[in-house]
């Protein structure tokens, strides 16, 4: 998850803590998988509690997969939650990273 904008972001930050002597990078290291376990710890507990369903429709842009972790790009995605009926604001692209959740949470066992 540090792919993300929000990961990116906390990256940013703690390089620039690095950089003035605020942060050791074996500290920022730690804060970064924590912040990994954490998101995906999280999406596990909305995943189990919520029923609402989802519909994405969009052109897909391209796709790969290494090593068991899939990328793929959506072009346009239109979002529409089927219990609401609400939509998510439109976007030109859309990245989705997966792998297999078995995998996943193996890992955050160790």
């Amino acid at each position: 998850y540090q792919a993300t904008t929000l990961g990116q972001c906390l990256s940013e930050a703690l390089q620039e803590m690095i950089d003035h002597d605020e942060c050791s990078l074996e500290v920022a290291k730690k804060i970064l998988d924590y912040f990994d376990e954490s998101i995906c710890t999280k999406f596990a507990e909305m995943a189990k509690k919520k029923k609402d369903k989802t519909t994405v429709k969009a052109s897909l842009h391209s796709y790969n997969n290494v090593e068991n972790v899939w990328n793929f790009i959506l072009e346009d995605p239109k979002f529409e939650n089927l219990k609401t009926g609400h939509t998510l604001p439109e976007i030109k692209y859309l990245k989705i990273i997966a792998m297999d959740s078995k995998e996943v949470f193996k890992n955050l066992e160790k």
